[in-house]
């Protein structure tokens, strides 16, 4: 079954897939690379690559910007060979004045985004869902990959404002 086609049919609900080494290898749509860098300007890509190395459940990561990921992990034989992550989406609206001041202040602490413009754009596509649909999707996804059932995403971990304390379990 073809995942980046299936999950090419919910709007807007990006599918990026990184190889072990974290390379983005595959997306279900062209706005993958831009969403890929953002997870790449902080320590995020680092917390969902330790939690798939000690870990076979999915994981949850809920940024300060207000985005919302959930990380997959395919393994074999208990080897961690790609991470599938869905998002982000937003839990509830956005307004484009918040998003640009959490934009500035990500930078204000010294990240750079090379397409500001274009992540902004995006951002207002995002779509906003309950956590409780998005947990879905994330059991699908580990489903059709792993062809284990799960009962509910539970390993969330939440980036506190402007913060290098994390909030994980």
């Amino acid at each position: 079954m073809d995942i980046y086609a299936l999950f090419s049919v919910i709007p807007q609900l990006h599918l990026i897939t990184f190889d072990a080494d974290r390379r983005m290898i595959r997306s279900n749509d062209n706005i993958g690379p831009i969403f890929s860098a953002f997870l790449s300007t902080e320590e995020y890509m680092e917390m969902i690559f330790s939690h798939g190395k000690n870990h076979d459940t999915p994981f949850v990561l809920a940024a300060y910007i207000g985005f919302v990921w959930e990380a997959i992990y395919e393994k074999k034989d208990g080897k961690l060979m790609r991470v599938h992550v869905l998002g982000p989406i937003f839990y509830s609206p956005y307004s484009d004045k918040a998003m640009e001041h959490c934009l500035r202040q990500y930078e204000s602490l010294g990240m750079s985004f090379s397409s500001k413009h274009k992540l902004i754009a995006q951002m207002k596509e995002l779509p906003v869902m309950k956590y409780s649909q998005f947990a879905h999707y994330g059991m699908m996804l580990h489903y059709l990959v792993n062809d284990q059932r799960i009962t509910m995403i539970l390993t969330i971990c939440r980036i506190p404002p402007f913060s290098t304390q994390t909030l994980c379990p």
